[in-house]
C-alpha cells in the first residue's frame, strides 16, 4: 500500500515516504504525530465530482 505525499502540520514539510510504512514523525522537524496526507489536485477534482453526482441525484426528486 502506497502511503502517497505527506506533509508535517508542524513545519509545512513535505515528502514522500521510501517506504511503504506510514512513519511516526517528520524526517525534517522530528516531532511524532504531526503528519497527514497532502491534498492532491486529483484528490480536489474526486471530492467536487462526487458532490456534483450527489447534488444532481438530490434534484431529480
Amino acid at each position: 500500500m502506497n502511503v502517497g505525499r505527506l506533509y508535517c502540520t508542524s513545519c509545512n514539510y513535505q515528502f514522500v515516504p521510501k517506504t511503504d510504512k506510514m512513519p511516526i514523525r517528520c524526517p525534517y522537524c522530528d516531532k511524532d504525530g504531526t503528519l497527514e496526507k497532502a491534498t492532491q489536485a486529483q484528490d480536489l477534482i474526486d471530492e467536487i465530482s462526487r458532490e456534483t453526482v450527489e447534488r444532481e441525484e438530490r434534484e431529480k426528486y
